[in-house]
């Protein structure tokens, strides 16, 4: 089974569909686990605000996947996520302000 960290909180009906495929690490709530904690357990990972930079990828080797659950990639070192080797790809925004709130 997969193992994906969710960062930040995301609408229940995505975390229901989500664990019923892969173990779900959360970085918020009470439980809360620290990336640094679980990164060499983590098979893919889903952000939104946070900061996701190069030390995470460089300790995470079992890393395939990183998603963004919004527009623009100005929170990631592509550079580092290419040379581990990560696909990269940014899905065109329909959000005029990718800082809005979380749907």
């Amino acid at each position: 089974m997969h193992t994906i960290y969710v960062s930040e909180p995301v609408h229940p009906q995505v975390l229901d569909a989500m664990s019923a495929a892969a173990q779900l690490l959360l970085g918020f709530g009470p439980q809360a686990a620290r990336y640094e904690a679980v990164a060499d357990t983590v098979d893919a990972v889903l952000f939104r605000r946070e900061r996701f930079p190069a030390e995470r990828i460089a300790a995470s080797p079992r890393l395939k996947v990183m998603a963004r659950h919004a527009a623009g990639w100005h929170l990631t070192p592509l550079g580092e996520a290419l040379r581990h080797p990560l696909p990269a790809d940014c899905p065109e925004s329909r959000n005029p302000d990718p800082a809005g709130p979380i749907l």
